[in-house]
């Protein structure tokens, strides 16, 4: 039987005037007895806190050690510090401890028990600026300081307030915080001892939890080094002019520690092809503009969300700004032997950061991340845009929020809420991106180099050929042929024509099957306009109609029907977005025409991804597998011919499969062999019977017919004969060849597409 409320009060008041002074052991005892007493209280119930609590809020919700590392630098920013310095000292190469110093205002007794010691304090919140350099507070749900425990297990602080005559040191073990402990029992050492240092914070986290691999160590000081705003686009209302700044410096052993891959450097951006700026003022009025010397452009232009009235304020968001250097990835706009450079850097660095309140948040702008859709968007596009990827922009977005009314970070300080204010904010910036690349586009040279292919004698030109052997022939003859002399002229004349006959009949032929081939592409060329057409028209409305579509799924209960029709009104759009996007890529790059070298590992990946719900909805699946080399490059040819070649591939095999009735699956695989580059494309299909594998290259070869079940299905229809004939002729085009090979275990076909490597020149 639990004790009842009068033994648990007599014990505790016996515990409370108990003689002598109070231990540790007596105050566990006492807030113990507290605790029992609240849970005795027979008219009231309270929340209680499990020690285990503060792995949830520490290694549970920070993820990764750029994270938490973040968190504490933010911690020194918003206590007025101007630099803190990260030691990482190692023991058998492996990062034994971590120290971080800053010279902040220090916390007093009061400020660490209440402050830094209380969960979710409200101190930031109340104070969203900091005292003595008026910053707005990078840090506010007052959880932060927990990101130690992702790091180590054990914590040492030293604080010095400013003014302060002594040091305050704890010592916390967080490996005493398991759940089924009560937290207000489990107690840390607070000690006052002399100063070590005049003012500021030492954190010491030592039995470091997890091993540091050189490539974490890197990407925690390139995320450290970028974590405060490069440069600010404009003055911050209410931050004091006498701010010194912010500099954060990182040792290893003691070394300062640098890197090249740190930073992006001055060098880096003077090959930018434009300047891209947009930017929200305090009204709500947006504003684009891009500058480009290359093609003495300067332009600044209002624009809105409102179709046809670029006057139209923004509803929630304000003074905001965005800059961006613009990279076009092509060799010739870089200097020679720097463009390998450049590329990497901007596979690496590419991407809009965000900046909230002078400090940047993950995971925006991060590799890989595309909150601002530009890598969508770009495969999208069906009309004439330059690239638009993530990795053809460096730059930053700035906004102010220090009160959080508007963008607050998530618990896990990954990212901001998606709130209305967020998506209207996304869909200003990248309308705004857009616009300005598009004029770009519009002022670019007309004398792209454009890749020329010669064509052979037409009919027309061998028709002639025999027409004039004929004109000859009649010359002589009224010249009179009795003559001797003349005879063997005839006679080789002759010969002449009867050869040019037989060419002319066989070019005949041809251009009979030509005919033949051109009707039916006149009338896939119209279907394409008709494609293209409706790609651009649903593109235009897209982004507006997926915020609503978002907003009415996030509004509406999900465990109701509605509900659960919304999710799946959002989920068939988001779908029909990625279905619609991969004809687009397809319409944009075929009608730029631009050439260049293409690297296939990422045209395969970017694939993959885009054709994913395809597969999907057929039951298959697509693998793409990692290659052994690096820099799979082709000699300089149309993006848009990959497309083609891999969609061709994609189309017979899951035509294949159906008619094999087996659970798809396609592998996908790119190499090199000495000069030669080639795309694999494998599948479980029913196969192609190996006298059929010199023909399918052919035009009007086909293997395949409709039926009710396949024609429900978009991919699948009646064969035409001339899929794979393109892809043969785009390879043959560039020297390449097209043809079916030994499949790998596990698969029933493979089609290989071989083209020269890309040469040193190329690149």
């Amino acid at each position: 039987m639990p004790d009842s409320v009068e033994e648990v009060r007599q014990r505790l008041i016996d515990a409370l005037t108990t003689s002598g002074d109070l231990s540790v052991g007596r105050i566990d005892q006492v807030l113990a007895l507290s605790a029992d007493l609240a849970r005795a209280d027979p008219d009231h119930v309270r929340f209680e806190t499990d020690a285990g609590l503060i792995g949830r809020l520490g290694a549970e919700l920070v993820a990764r050690h750029e994270t938490a590392m973040a968190e504490l630098v933010k911690n020194a920013y918003d206590a007025d510090a101007t630099q803190i310095h990260i030691y990482l000292e190692e023991k058998n190469g492996q990062v034994a401890r971590l120290k971080l110093v800053d010279n902040g205002h220090g916390m007093t007794r009061e400020q660490l028990v209440g402050g830094f010691m209380r969960l979710a304090t409200a101190d930031k919140v109340n104070e969203p600026v900091s005292p003595k350099y008026r910053r707005a507070r990078a840090g506010r749900k007052g959880i932060g300081r927990f990101a130690v425990q992702r790091l180590g297990e054990h914590l040492e602080i030293r604080t010095v307030a400013e003014g302060g005559s002594t040091e305050l040191r704890i010592s916390i073990d967080w490996r005493e915080f398991s759940g089924g402990r009560d937290l207000v029992q489990i107690a840390s050492k607070i000690e006052e001892v002399p100063k070590t240092i005049s003012k500021g914070t030492v954190l010491t986290i030592s039995r470091v939890s997890d091993p540091w691999s050189e490539k974490q160590v890197q990407t925690v000081f390139r995320h450290v080094v970028s974590l405060l705003q490069p440069f600010p686009l404009r003055r911050v209302q209410g931050k004091a002019d006498s701010d010194p700044g912010f500099q954060a410096y990182w040792y290893r052993n003691k070394d300062e520690f640098l890197s090249k891959e740190a930073s992006l450097t001055t060098e880096f951006f003077k090959h930018a092809y434009a300047d891209v700026r947009v930017e929200i003022d305090k009204e709500g009025q947006a504003v684009w503009a891009v500058k480009c010397s290359r093609h003495n452009l300067d332009v600044r232009s209002r624009f809105s969300l409102v179709r046809d009235n670029p006057a139209a304020k923004c509803s929630l968001v304000s003074d905001i700004s965005l800059h961006a250097r613009y990279f076009i990835l092509e060799s010739k706009y870089f200097p020679k032997n720097y463009f390998s450079t450049a590329r990497d850097i901007l596979q690496r660095e590419g991407g809009i950061r965000l900046y909230r309140n002078g400090y940047r948040v993950l995971p925006y702008g991060k590799l890989g991340d595309d909150w601002l859709n530009l890598d969508l968007i770009s495969s999208q596009r069906s009309r004439v845009l330059a690239p638009t990827r993530n990795r053809n922009f460096c730059g930053f977005v700035e906004l102010t929020d220090p009160d959080g009314k508007l963008f607050e970070e998530t618990s896990s300080r990954e990212g901001l809420i998606e709130n209305r204010a967020f998506e209207e904010l996304r869909l200003v910036l990248t309308t705004g991106i857009l616009n300005a690349v598009k004029r770009l586009d519009a002022a670019r040279s007309s004398s792209e180099t454009k890749r020329k292919r010669k064509a052979p004698n037409s009919a027309k030109q061998q028709v002639q050929e025999l027409e004039q052997l004929l004109r000859k022939l009649v010359v002589h003859a009224r010249a009179g042929s009795q003559e001797a002399s003349s005879a063997p002229d005839v006679e080789e004349l002759i010969k002449q024509v009867e050869a040019a006959i037989g060419t002319v009949a066989e070019a005949a032929a041809e251009q009979e099957r030509l005919v033949d081939e051109n009707e039916l592409l006149r009338i896939l060329a119209t279907m394409g306009i008709t494609v293209a057409e409706f790609t651009h028209e649903f593109q235009a409305h897209a982004q507006m109609m997926s915020v609503h579509v978002k907003r009415l799924a996030a509004e509406v209960d999900a465990n109701t029907g509605l509900g659960r029709t919304a999710q799946d009104l959002r989920s068939a759009f988001s779908q029909m977005e990625t279905y619609t996007s991969y004809f687009g890529s397809m319409i944009t790059e075929n009608a730029r025409r631009d050439v260049g070298v293409i690297d296939l590992y990422e045209v395969a990946d970017e694939f993959r991804r885009m054709v994913a719900p395809m597969c999907q909805r057929t039951g298959t699946t697509l693998e793409l597998e990692e290659p052994e080399d690096f820099d799979i490059l082709t000699v300089p040819m149309h993006r848009s011919e990959w497309s083609s070649v891999m969609l061709n591939f994609l189309t017979n095999s899951i035509k294949a499969i159906r008619r094999a009735n087996s659970g798809g699956r396609i592998l996908l695989q790119v190499g090199r062999s000495g000069s030669t580059v080639w795309l694999d494309f494998s599948d479980n299909g029913d196969g192609i019977e190996p006298e059929h594998w010199g023909q399918v290259f052919n035009a009007f070869f086909s293997t395949t017919s409709a039926s009710a079940t396949e024609a429900r299905h978009g991919l699948n229809h009646e064969g035409t004969g001339l899929g794979l004939k393109i892809v043969r002729d785009i390879a043959e085009g560039v020297g390449g060849t097209a043809k079916v090979v030994q499949p790998p275990n596990g698969y029933s076909t493979r089609l290989r597409v071989s083209v020269p490597a890309a040469k040193e020149e190329d690149q």
